[in-house]
């Protein structure tokens, strides 16, 4: 008796698994990576709960801030748990804190910031959004002045229905107790890296270089730097390396397949 290819395959166990991991990315969807979706308001609230994690102090003005954000009952659908240092985020309540001031962390996701410095605690942010990078004056990170950096997703820029790191993340200053928010990179574009070096905070920004409304290793990253030691109304980074100079690194590499 003929056996078809299909039945082949099922006595395979190496395709078994390729089989089972193409079926699996077939239907996967949004739902299956962590982020704030907007698609379904009223799943969110009938599901969601509020949580707030661990106080953080602000070493340079005694602020004690607390991360917030929404879990959901579905792990991994509407979460967008806090997070510092890890990418799951599961148990919002336990998230580290830290009493150093400093709160350095790629992979967070918060909603918002409580600032508990008034009888009527402050919000930072007043939209949906995700925290995706949160600094304050540290010995060793990229702020040294009164003032917090932060990292904010507030679109879906990349049409996927959920808000996260993978979107457009704007760099914003404000000062210690969360005022004077200020942006300092456009809101197209992607923070990609923080250093502070004698005085100027250089920032790595990745642009959708290829137009596919997606952040990928692709897409072009400049490099810029900007004084944030005093608060001001806007910030204008300045470009540091400019095209010439990219190409011409760029041809020497290519010397080698010569």
């Amino acid at each position: 008796m003929r056996t078809s290819p299909l039945q082949r395959c099922l006595h395979h166990p190496a395709l078994l698994l390729i089989l089972a991991v193409a079926i699996a990315g077939c239907f996967s969807s949004s739902a299956d990576r962590a982020g704030l979706s907007l698609t379904d308001p009223a799943d969110l609230k009938a599901k969601g709960r509020p949580v707030f994690g661990t106080p953080i102090a602000l070493q340079q003005s005694h602020q004690i801030i607390v991360p917030f954000a929404v879990e959901h009952d579905d792990d991994r659908k509407f979460s967008a748990g806090l997070s510092s240092g890890y990418l799951d985020v599961g148990s919002s309540a336990s998230a580290s804190g830290s009493t150093s001031g400093y709160v350095d962390s790629e992979s967070l996701r918060w909603n918002n910031v409580v600032f508990l410095d008034r009888p009527t605690p402050p919000l930072l942010l007043d939209l949906p959004a995700v925290i995706t990078r949160f600094h304050t004056r540290s010995d060793k990170g990229p702020v040294r002045g009164d003032y917090i950096l932060y990292g904010v997703a507030t679109r879906h820029t990349n049409g996927d229905s959920l808000i996260n790191a993978e979107d457009a993340v704007v760099l914003a200053r404000a000062d210690s107790a969360g005022r004077n928010r200020t942006p300092v990179t456009a809101a197209d574009q992607q923070i990609a890296g923080i250093d502070w070096i004698d005085g100027w905070t250089y920032l790595r920004v990745r642009k959708d270089s290829d137009s596919d409304k997606r952040f990928t290793a692709r897409d072009r990253v400049d490099l810029y730097r900007v004084n944030l030691d005093q608060q001001a109304k806007e910030y204008t980074p300045e470009l540091v390396l400019d095209e010439t100079l990219r190409q011409q690194a760029f041809d020497i590499v290519l010397r080698a397949g010569r």
